[in-house]
């Protein structure tokens, strides 16, 4: 007997599935991981115009953080689940260090090539603790929205 909203029931007659927000398939993980990257790329771009953060960066990688796992959720049609916010949480280094990479050569006018450009980024991302864990709430926040 399995226990059901409506009472007991055979295992034969409950046939339980998944919610159909939980049922997500390759497709929804592809178009949530573009969305992700794209919104945290376009984000990073943006925040790259904003001089010292500090504890407003604080504020702003939440805000940051949430995008992402709005974008996320929103490409698949408001999936959630576990595997998605995997999915999210990725997203989120992902895109900032793309959109650093792509303002990087778009400011350096030729002289820095894609490669250079995306280990500089990806460096600039975690070599300042702060920076790490402002990183690392951006994470949380965009995993946490999709779950």
């Amino acid at each position: 007997m399995v226990m059901t909203p409506v009472g007991a029931r055979c295992r034969n007659c409950v046939q339980m599935k998944k919610l159909p927000m939980f049922e997500v398939r390759p497709v929804h993980y592809l178009r949530g991981l573009a969305a992700g990257v794209a919104a945290a790329a376009i984000g990073a771009a943006l925040l790259a115009f904003i001089p010292g953060l500090g504890f407003f960066g604080f504020l702003l990688m939440l805000g940051l953080g949430y995008a992402v796992g709005e974008a996320t959720t929103a490409a698949t049609n408001r999936k959630r689940g576990t595997s998605l916010a995997v999915v999210a949480a990725i997203a989120v280094p992902l895109g900032l260090v793309l959109g650093r990479a792509l303002l990087l050569l778009a400011v350096s006018g030729g002289r820095l090539d894609a490669g250079s450009a995306l280990v500089n980024a990806a460096i600039g991302l975690v070599v300042p603790l702060w920076d790490l864990l402002l990183l690392l709430v951006a994470i949380a926040m965009a995993a946490n929205r999709v779950r």
